[in-house]
């Protein structure tokens, strides 16, 4: 049983893991896409920036 729980643990820090480097990413290619993007793009390309942060935070 102890097993089990130690293994659903570090699942979850696996599943954490991957979702903060993807947010991560997002993040990173929006910011990315601001700075060469059209005035609509820029839009959003913001959304995808505050997007990943929060889900970085969360």
């Amino acid at each position: 049983m102890e097993f089990v729980r130690e293994n659903n643990k570090i699942l979850g820090y696996i599943i954490s893991s991957v979702n903060i480097f993807i947010s991560g990413m997002a993040s990173i290619r929006g910011v990315i896409m601001i700075a060469t993007g059209t005035p609509i793009g820029i839009l959003a390309c913001a959304f995808l920036v505050v997007d990943g942060a929060n889900s970085i935070r969360s």
